[in-house]
This record gives structure tokens, C-alpha cells and sequence, in this order.
């Protein structure tokens, strides 16, 4: 039995870093994680964003994730409609028995050229870098002399692991005015495809993730719209399609006292339907999903998958020039 639990604890060292990046249902509340061709991409001086997902909690020690980013959009001297972007994004995230916990640090720089001299078609390139470190605690995992009392002679050379991480992204923009838009971006994470184990094993790697989104604006009305989103990835044997759209109806669109309510469903394919909700109040919004899950782990999970809190903050400094540009404000 001892030597089964070794096994398994040794797989999940030197295999575990194939598994997937961290995800979020509302992957468009997380920008600079997103694509890093969306940093500084906004209508204002600065933004601000949170997200916090609690997940798997009805089956075992609930996975949770914390992520922000701070990011400035800056107006270049080559060109009064081109965007310069900067931008650092953190994020911390714990799962298991084990306490695995994973925590990321990372800076990023965009471009944003204007292909037309109305600024409504933007191309945008992104680069972002960072650290990652990885944490396992051994000291809340059992082995079977455990159950019978003795002390756990296994004796693990690391507990910590350590890379560098490089990612880039593309994204193109098109907003023919200030009510609709329409945008696609395709990023890749871990092109340096370092390596992560706790065995002193180089031929443990991160895989390279590629992730191509799509999506939109498209109004309804004078206070309503309707928002598509897609957003496709694949990461080794891995893959995740999430899609679905968003209502929004304007309760009050006087400037600086503007006020939207936002509902919509998303389904992550095979796995679960995410209800969300969200709240607009001038430059600051609000949003809460939910994931119900129907794969086959539905059985043990009673179909619950986790709650996601995210917030946005957009900001402008008075004494800075503000970019008067209609990005995609979902």
C-alpha cells in the first residue's frame, strides 16, 4: 500500500505540470491573463481588475484562485489614435489534499496601432514575462504507516519549483462607432516551454497553451445590446471551448452617472453552463457566475461547480490626456 501511494504521489510530481493552466469562467474579466495584446486597451488612464473562483468544494478540498492585474494605457507620440499599454497581473491558486499552491507574477507590454486615421480598426501586439513558483506541502499528505500509527519515513528531496514564463498575443479591433464592436485574438502562453518538477527532471515541461477568442457588441436597441463571447484553448492533450452571450440593458446612460444590468449564459462544452450576472455603475463593474456541472463528475459533485467574483475599475487621471477610444468595455 505504501509503495501505491508513493507511486501516485511521484506521477502527480513529475506529470502534474501536463495538466491545465488555471482557468476562469469569465476569461474576459481577466484581460492581461486573457491575452497580453490587451494591455492598455481601454477607453481611460488606468484599470484595475479582480477575480476570485472557488471551485470543487461539494468534492473535495475546494480549489481556489485569486487573480489581479493593474495595467495603464498610454497615449504614444507616433500617433494620436495608437495605444501604448502597460500592465503587471499576480495571481495565487491553491487545490487538493496537498495544498498545491501556485503562484505567478508577471509584467506585460502591448502595442495598439491604428489601421485607419477615425481610429475605429486596431492591431494590437502583446508580450508578457513573469515568474511562476509552485508549492507542495507533504506534511498534509498519508501514507498507511500513518493509519497505523508510525511516522512517515518518505523522505522527498523538493517541495518547491520554479520558472521563468514568457507568453505573446495578437488581437484586432474593429469599432465602426462608439456602440458596436467586433474583436479576435490568439495568444500563446509558455513558449519557452520551461521545465516544472520536483524531481530534478528536465524533461518535465510546461506545454505551450494556445487560446484564440472571438468577440462582440452588437446592439439591440437604444439601451440594449447584445455581447457574444468565444474563447477556444488547447494545451497539450488538453482542450476547453467556452461560449455563450450576454444581455445588457442601459437603466441610465447620462454621462457619468451611467448604469447597466447584464445577464447571460456561457457553457463550457462537455463540462457546464455558467449563469452570470453583472453590474455596471459608471466606471466600476460587478459580476458573479455560476458553474453548474453535468460531466461525469456531476454524479459526486451534485452538479455544483463553483462560484466567480469578479471586479473592474476603469480610471482617468485629470491631469493626463485621456485616449478617446470605444474599446470593448466587456
Amino acid at each position: 500500500m505504501k509503495k501505491i501511494y508513493t507511486v501516485l504521489l511521484l506521477s502527480f510530481m513529475v506529470f502534474g505540470t501536463k495538466a491545465q493552466d488555471i482557468h476562469f469562467s469569465q476569461f474576459y474579466a481577466a484581460p492581461l491573463y486573457m491575452n497580453p495584446a490587451k494591455t492598455g486597451f481601454f477607453n481611460g488612464n488606468y484599470r484595475m481588475t479582480a477575480i476570485y473562483r472557488n471551485q470543487w468544494r461539494s468534492v473535495t478540498v475546494p480549489y481556489q484562485t485569486i487573480s489581479g492585474s493593474l495595467d495603464f494605457s498610454i497615449p504614444t507620440g507616433f500617433n494620436n489614435k495608437d495605444l501604448f499599454g502597460i500592465g503587471m497581473m499576480a495571481f495565487s491558486d491553491r487545490a487538493g489534499d496537498s495544498h498545491f499552491t501556485t503562484n505567478m507574477f508577471e509584467g506585460s507590454v502591448a502595442y495598439n496601432k491604428s489601421l485607419d486615421r477615425w481610429g475605429r480598426s486596431y492591431l494590437g501586439l502583446g508580450i508578457q514575462a513573469g515568474y511562476i513558483n509552485s508549492f507542495l506541502d507533504y506534511t498534509y499528505l498519508s501514507f498507511d504507516e500513518n493509519f497505523e500509527g508510525g511516522n512517515t519515513t518518505e523522505n522527498f528531496a523538493y517541495n518547491t519549483a520554479g520558472y521563468v514564463d514568457v507568453n505573446a498575443g495578437i488581437e484586432y479591433n474593429y469599432m465602426p462607432n462608439k456602440f458596436s464592436n467586433v474583436n479576435f485574438g490568439f495568444n500563446v502562453s509558455h513558449i519557452n516551454k520551461p521545465a516544472q518538477t520536483f524531481m530534478n527532471d528536465i524533461s518535465s515541461f510546461v506545454p505551450r497553451k494556445y487560446v484564440g477568442s472571438f468577440g462582440a457588441t452588437l446592439p439591440i436597441a437604444s439601451m440594449a445590446a447584445i455581447y457574444p463571447k468565444i474563447a477556444y484553448s488547447i494545451q497539450g492533450p488538453h482542450q476547453e471551448l467556452v461560449f455563450g452571450a450576454f444581455g445588457k440593458i442601459a437603466v441610465d446612460k447620462r454621462k457619468g452617472q451611467e448604469k447597466s444590468t447584464y445577464f447571460g449564459v456561457l457553457n463550457r462544452w462537455k463540462d457546464a453552463v455558467i449563469f452570470v450576472a453583472r453590474m455596471d455603475i459608471d466606471q466600476i463593474s460587478f459580476t458573479f457566475s455560476y458553474d453548474l456541472n453535468y460531466s461525469k463528475l456531476a454524479k459526486v459533485s451534485h452538479a455544483q461547480g463553483g462560484p466567480e467574483i469578479a471586479i473592474q475599475y476603469i480610471g482617468s487621471i485629470p491631469s493626463f490626456k485621456k485616449n478617446k477610444v470605444y474599446c470593448p468595455h466587456f
